[in-house]
């Protein structure tokens, strides 16, 4: 189990915890409090919350650590790491499965016999030899400085001194590394297209081996045949079944507390959500929600604080261009008291104590309900559908508040039609 770390409170700045490490180039702090890290550093970006190492993961990401010469690495990083390095095969399998659901009456057959290639060759492409999650890790060197400060004393603050300026020494070589990554990710995505698989629907049958998802070429030919036929016959289409590990979240970039969310994918097959700290935050899907599609989300949140006066969260709705600073567009408010204040217009109020629910969504009817389970004796839905605006991109997105509750995450689907009539 892991250790607690007990910060020091500044004798300075009374209140203020000494839980920063301050890495500026030519002035180390292992332990400061914000305030004194800011003055050390002279407002220096470099600075960051030890909570950020002692909790995080493999996949977990800095906004501004290791150092690195050229600084939009950063949001490059933050933009093909944030759901894992898997969220490249997730979102291509995606993009993939949702194509040959429109051709499964004519292809069943085919898909069959395809479907063991596509999972292999796809892993080639997006495979984890030398990904880049490994790179950023070594360079990073996240689990010895979680380790260090795990078990922080004197010798633990030189060894931090002493990783931080060897990254420094190493900075050309340290950017070069992960830009070459990087470059090398960024332009198989930049080519991945669906434009010619649809070109040839409707003579699919007859061409089905010579279906190519990609625009050009960014490996030899050999590789890219073998391409073809893998991506283009992906997992057979099933109805009703669990597609959680296509699913991913995101956070709102400047919204308030966002950026203390943590969000993890769990080994039970669960997306866990939960803020660090007590304060607003906004977690959205990681994709934009298809007018026409029908989708099915089901959560459990824990626990359910009773001596909380305001034990609450909303389920809703963002715009595709406000997800880093703006409001949810509409939501409910999934409330455990009897505090019903809520600040969207287009909102309701649920007030009772269940911790289960299925969200389900049709954009194209202007549907966002929310129902308890199991057995969907209470449902709720938006007080104002106008918010549902069918020239408006919208994602899924949850408000956050307190730190004590467990969002999981643990379905997820596209159905043809909804069951049990809610």
């Amino acid at each position: 189990m892991q250790n607690i770390i007990e910060f020091e409170k500044c004798q300075k700045h009374r209140g203020q915890l000494k839980n920063i490490l301050l890495f500026d180039k030519s002035n180390i702090q292992p332990l400061n409090c914000l305030s004194c890290a800011k003055i050390a550093g002279r407002n220096s970006s470099k600075i960051i919350d030890i909570n950020q190492f002692t909790h995080s993961n493999e996949y977990s990401i800095f906004e501004n650590f290791p150092p690195l010469e050229d600084e939009n690495l950063y949001e490059q990083l933050d933009q093909l790491l944030a759901d894992q390095e898997n969220n490249y095969l997730d979102k291509s399998i995606s993009q993939i499965q949702s194509y040959f659901v429109k051709l499964k009456h004519e292809i069943i057959l085919k898909l069959d016999q395809q479907e063991d290639k596509i999972k292999n060759n796809i892993i080639q492409i997006f495979g984890k030899n030398d990904s880049l999650i490994e790179r950023f890790n070594i360079i990073s060197q996240k689990a010895e400085l979680k380790n260090l400060y795990t078990q922080y004393n004197e010798e633990s603050a030189l060894r931090i001194k002493e990783i931080i300026n060897q990254m420094y020494q190493n900075i050309k070589q340290n950017t070069q590394t992960i830009k070459q990554k990087v470059d090398e990710i960024m332009e198989v995505l930049n080519k991945f297209s669906l434009d010619q698989p649809l070109s040839v629907k409707n003579q699919l049958i007859q061409l089905i081996q010579r279906i190519n998802f990609f625009q050009g070429s960014p490996i030899n030919s050999n590789k890219i045949d073998k391409l073809e036929q893998t991506i283009l016959l992906n997992i057979k289409p099933q109805k009703n079944i669990n597609q959680i590990e296509l699913l991913g979240f995101e956070k709102s970039k400047n919204y308030v507390n966002s950026q203390q969310i943590l969000i993890e994918k769990l080994n039970t097959n669960e997306i866990l959500i939960r803020p660090s700290i007590d304060g607003y935050g906004i977690s959205y899907s990681n994709f934009i929600l298809d007018p026409n599609k029908k989708y099915i989300f089901r959560l459990e949140m824990q626990p359910i604080t009773e001596n909380n006066s305001n034990v609450s969260f909303i389920i809703g709705l963002i715009k595709e261009n406000q997800i880093n600073d703006g409001e949810l567009e509409g939501g409910i408010r999934l409330n455990f008291q009897a505090q019903s204040n809520s600040k969207l217009l287009s909102s309701s109020t649920a007030e009772q104590s269940n911790k289960n629910y299925e969200i389900r969504i049709h954009l194209q009817d202007k549907l966002f309900k929310i129902a308890s389970l199991p057995r969907y004796h209470r449902v709720y839905e938006l007080q104002n559908k106008e918010t549902i605006k069918q020239n408006f991109q919208l994602r899924l997105a949850f408000l956050l508040y307190h730190s004590s509750h467990r969002l999981f995450i643990n379905y997820f689907s596209e159905v043809d039609k909804f069951e049990n009539n809610i």
